[in-house]
């Protein structure tokens, strides 16, 4: 019984000699500075782990208040609220995974375009069997689901659905993978990051559904999508935030027609008791004050002149504008008849007038990268006309876009001529331009 003893003393000093070095320590972190915990202190790369404002958990992981978190790993196996698709996305994404209204409308619209936001959704039949890695253009069935899902990322997501053994047409696992591709190999669409060169915001926290619906363009669908298909996005995307919060203000279409009295005529004079004159001042031209300009799309052209119905923008608003063809240039219809009167009065004094007027918002966006705004998101729609390398107005600002302003090639004596006459058919000259003549001057 001695040797047992002696090792059990030796052991029992041990312990003593650990005591005396880690009491110390121990009292000091007991009497060191202490720091109230934060829901910031839970947060990782954007992603928040672990919600301060849950008690206490219930079955499957979901709160006691009947939420179901926003653990970017776990899966919400209960089928969202609502009685339509978008009204469960809308739900999903606010509610169980706490995205911003903006970020979630921004979303809504892509998936809109790409797939109605159907689950049942396949670019070619077959597509929901197809477990090749090969995407539309190397011969596969295409994408599926209410993402369209394609190549690689088409079987990763039906497998996802197996394991979790949920219907692979069913919205609930799709949005489980939505949400799992965000935070894990597509994660970039909520810190930000780089696509051809531009650089876009992530979602996170993100206030604004257009620039919310473009950035989940470019750094999660990353479709084939033209500058005008990526601005459908924005559209769809601002008219299901309007439609969710009940919030307007970024509305980019606006219903309703001119007062019947409006109905074209001389642009500078009052037309009928209900409309302004057009380019009278800044705020003429503001559909807010002035919506006929934007709106009517009654007033007619001249036979063999109709250009049909375009997109236009005025204050980055969109609004339905028509369209007329005259003397070659394609403008707004309120100001076709006095186009056409000051190019046949400058052919009477032997000047030929050429030159080009309506903008696209995708031909604004591709001249501002050409004339050297830069190439980042900030440069193409933030960064001021005036630090560009030749001064070009940001996508929805330009009267370009409304039709308004028409660019004419000044040769011969044509500036001295329209610095004189000009005027009498309602177009000023932006000073720094010769060639820029809008119904504002700007």
């Amino acid at each position: 019984m001695i040797r047992p003893l002696k090792r059990l003393s030796a052991r029992l000093q041990h312990i003593r000699w650990a005591a005396w070095i880690t009491l110390p320590v121990m009292l000091y972190a007991a009497t060191g500075p202490t720091y109230a915990l934060t829901q910031n202190d839970l947060y990782t790369e954007g992603i928040n782990y672990f919600d301060l404002n849950v008690s206490q958990c219930g079955a499957n992981g979901s709160d006691a208040t009947g939420g179901n978190g926003n653990s970017a790993s776990g899966y919400i196996a209960t089928a969202p609220q609502g009685s339509t698709n978008p009204d469960k996305i809308w739900y999903f994404l606010t509610q169980e995974v706490h995205m911003t209204p903006a970020a979630a409308a921004g979303i809504m619209g892509n998936l809109n375009q790409e797939s109605g936001m159907d689950p049942t959704s396949e670019q070619r039949p077959g597509a929901w069997e197809d477990m090749s890695s090969r995407n539309i253009n190397e011969g596969g069935k295409g994408g599926v689901g209410i993402v369209q899902w394609d190549g690689g990322r088409r079987p990763a997501y039906i497998n996802y659905a197996l394991q979790h053994g949920a219907d692979k047409k069913n919205i609930v696992p799709q949005l489980n993978y939505l949400w799992y591709e965000m935070n894990h190999d597509q994660n970039a669409v909520l810190k930000g990051g780089d696509w051809k060169g531009v650089h876009y915001p992530g979602l996170t926290g993100i206030k604004d559904p257009h620039q919310a619906a473009v950035s989940f363009h470019a750094l999660y669908e990353r479709s084939g999508d033209s500058a005008s298909g990526i601005e459908e996005r924005a559209r769809d995307a601002v008219k299901y935030y309007a439609k969710y919060t009940g919030d307007g203000s970024f509305n980019t279409t606006v219903g309703g027609t001119a007062p019947a009295t409006c109905t074209g005529g001389t642009v500078g004079t009052v037309n009928g008791t209900n409309c302004a004159s057009i380019g009278k001042t800044s705020e003429a031209n503001d559909p807010k004050t002035n919506p006929y300009i934007c709106v009517n799309t009654e007033v007619k052209c001249a036979a063999g002149t109709d250009a049909g119905i375009g997109k236009g923008y005025n204050h980055r608003k969109e609004y339905d504008i028509r369209l007329c063809k005259v003397d070659g240039v394609t403008v707004n219809a309120f100001v076709a008849t006095n186009i056409d009167q000051m190019v046949k009065a400058a052919k009477g004094a032997h000047l030929n007038m050429t030159g080009s007027g309506f903008r696209t918002m995708e031909s604004q966006i591709e001249l501002r990268s050409k004339n050297g705004c830069g190439t980042t998101h900030y440069d193409i729609y933030e960064r001021p006309s005036s630090e560009c390398r030749v001064p070009t107005a940001r996508p929805g600002e330009s009267n370009h876009q409304m039709g308004l302003a028409v660019d004419w090639d000044m040769v011969g004596g044509l500036f001295s001529w329209m610095s004189k006459n000009a005027a009498t058919y309602g177009f000023k000259n932006f000073p720094a331009e010769n060639w820029h003549w809008s119904v504002d001057g700007k």
